[in-house]
């Protein structure tokens, strides 16, 4: 990312507080499209989850403010901060304990990704043990990585960074999600990487701190449940395009 524009995006935050109100959530994203991104054009967050959290907040009729950070930060935050979520957040076994959940938001699959004209694909993963993989760092994908004891791994500061190694041929696979890797080599400005093996399935969710009252994780909740209808018409419209 730009460090003129992850400086900005660091101030950048859209509140939704009623003046009455004595408390309100602080919702924490990254740059991540189609997710969430900030968007030039109206100086706001937007996104394809952004949309759906707003909605969801606005049906249950919490108040909150939303902020957005490098990805390192936000999950810093949401550790550390009370009162406090952060989407989008990869469900695993290892981050389930660590916080109350409101979810599913969207169910996605990691996948090894190559450049377009390499030939090169696996049956399974120990097949790639002697090829070198960029994650990025923080995310779930990359404690995966990490934890199957392969080798030859490089972590990037962004998504955006991994994609670019991945072109200029400084690593030879890229561990991204199924969806949204297309989108970000766009807007890096390169082709589409093509899937060299399919890997987990994954539901990114809205996390929360365990200091998150439980009457509002059950209120989140309950409302997150009665608009999948809602949040299948933005996945499915957003994958559209």
């Amino acid at each position: 990312m730009d460090a003129l524009i992850a400086t900005a995006m660091l101030f950048l935050a859209q509140a939704h507080v009623p003046t009455q109100s004595p408390w309100y959530l602080t919702l924490y994203t990254e740059e991540n499209p189609p997710y969430s991104f900030h968007n030039p054009a109206t100086g706001e967050i937007d996104g394809m989850v952004t949309t759906i959290v707003r909605e969801l907040m606005q049906r249950t009729q919490t108040p909150y403010r939303m902020e957005i950070l490098p990805w390192t930060r936000a999950y810093h935050a949401l550790r550390n901060t009370p009162k406090s979520c952060a989407f989008m957040v990869d469900r695993t076994p290892e981050r389930e304990p660590q916080f109350h959940w409101i979810s599913p938001m969207v169910e996605t699959r990691w996948h090894l990704f190559k450049r377009p004209d390499t030939s090169a694909s696996f049956s399974q993963f120990e097949e790639a043990s002697s090829y070198q993989i960029v994650a990025t760092r923080g995310f779930a994908s990359a404690q995966w990585l990490e934890g199957s004891g392969h080798q030859n791994t490089l972590l990037a500061a962004t998504p955006s960074d991994a994609v670019k190694l991945l072109y200029r041929k400084r690593v030879d696979f890229w561990i991204a999600g199924a969806f949204e890797a297309p989108l970000i080599a766009e807007r890096a400005g390169y082709p589409a990487p093509a899937s060299a093996l399919g890997l987990h399935a994954v539901t990114s969710s809205m996390a929360c701190n365990l200091e998150t009252p439980g009457e509002v994780i059950d209120t989140l909740q309950e409302g997150n449940e009665d608009m999948a209808e809602f949040r299948d018409a933005i996945i499915r419209n957003a994958r559209e395009r």
